[in-house]
C-alpha cells in the first residue's frame, strides 16, 4: 500500500494506493470518517485494478480545513482535479453510503470521467431520515439509541469515535463477537471530523436530491445493499434502480449497512466481476 499526499482546489488530500490495471477510486462514507471502513477487505481487488483509496476533503488523514469549505460540490469537484492529476481518461468509482451521495453526483457532473459506477448501501437523495427513525426505534437498544441522541451534542472527534463505537451494532445485520471485534477495529483505526460531519448534516444534507436526475447516468452500474440494512433500506436502492439505465443491483441477504465486512467475500467477487466486464 503506497501512501500520497496531492493538493488539489487549495487543499491536500491523502490517498492511498494498491494494485496496477484500470483505476477504481473508493468514497469512504460519512462524513467525518476515512478510508479506513475499505481496507483490509477490499484489497483482493488489488488483483483486478489499481485501487484508490481517498480521504475527502477535510476527513481522515487529509489536510483540516474550515466546516464551510465542505461542500458537495467542493467534494466531486476534488475527485475530478484528483482523476486529471492521476492522468486517467477514465476511472471507476466506488462510493459507500455518504461516499454514495459523492458518486453520484461526481457521476452526473462528469459522466466522461466515469468508466463505471458503483453505488454501495447508499441513497438517492436526503430523504432517509424518517425511515432510519424507524429502525431505531424497532431496533429496541437503549444503549444505541443513546448515542444516536448525543449526535447533536458532540464537540471533538473523540466524542464522535465514542458515538460511533456506541452505535456499531446498528450498522450491521447481526453482531456476534467476531463482528464486533471487526468493528471494534475499525471504529478504532479510522480518524474521526466531527466538526465536519455536523457542518455537513445541517447545511448540505437538506440539498441532496439526484433522484431527477437518475436517467441522465449512462455509465454501467452496480447497486450493492445489505438485505438488513437499517440506514440506507432497499427502498432507495431499489429507486436507483428503476432510475438508473441498465443498472444491476446485489443484495447481501445476511448484511447491514456494512457488507464490504459482512459477506466481504462475494461482495469482492460482485465488483470484481462488474470492473472487469464478466
Amino acid at each position: 500500500m503506497q501512501e500520497h499526499r496531492i493538493v488539489v482546489n487549495g487543499t491536500e488530500l491523502f490517498y492511498a494506493e494498491e494494485g496496477n490495471g484500470p483505476p477504481c477510486v473508493f468514497l469512504h462514507g460519512g462524513p467525518g470518517l476515512d478510508h479506513q471502513e475499505f481496507v483490509p477487505w477490499l484489497s483482493p481487488l488489488a488483483t483486478s485494478a489499481r485501487l484508490i483509496y481517498l480521504d475527502h476533503r477535510g476527513n481522515g488523514r487529509s489536510q483540516r480545513i474550515a466546516p464551510e469549505q465542505f461542500t458537495t460540490a467542493a467534494v466531486v469537484e476534488d475527485v475530478e482535479a484528483l482523476r486529471l492529476a492521476l492522468g486517467f481518461e477514465q476511472m471507476a468509482v466506488l462510493g459507500h453510503s455518504f461516499g454514495g451521495f459523492i458518486a453520484l453526483s461526481y457521476a452526473l457532473a462528469h459522466p466522461s470521467s466515469v468508466s463505471r459506477l458503483i453505488v454501495s448501501c447508499s441513497a438517492p437523495s436526503y430523504d432517509i431520515g424518517a425511515e432510519v427513525e424507524e429502525q431505531l426505534a424497532a431496533f429496541g437498544d437503549p444503549k444505541v439509541e443513546a448515542a444516536f441522541a448525543r449526535e447533536n451534542e458532540i464537540q471533538s472527534d473523540e466524542d464522535m469515535r465514542a458515538i460511533i463505537l456506541d452505535e456499531l451494532p446498528f450498522y450491521f445485520a447481526t453482531y456476534p463477537d467476531e463482528i464486533r471485534r471487526v468493528a471494534e477495529d475499525w471504529a478504532e483505526r479510522t480518524r474521526y471530523s466531527a466538526a465536519l460531519s455536523s457542518w455537513w448534516s445541517v447545511n448540505q444534507m437538506p440539498l441532496y436530491d439526484v433522484r431527477p436526475r437518475l436517467g441522465e447516468a449512462r455509465m454501467p452500474t452496480l447497486i450493492l445493499a445489505g438485505r438488513h440494512d437499517r440506514v440506507c433500506s432497499l427502498n432507495p436502492a431499489q429507486i436507483m434502480l428503476q432510475g438508473i439505465p441498465g443498472a444491476r443491483l446485489v443484495i447481501f441477504e445476511h448484511s447491514g449497512h456494512m457488507p464490504q465486512m459482512e459477506e466481504s467475500d462475494r461482495y469482492i467477487q460482485a465488483v470484481r466481476d462488474f470492473l472487469t466486464g464478466t
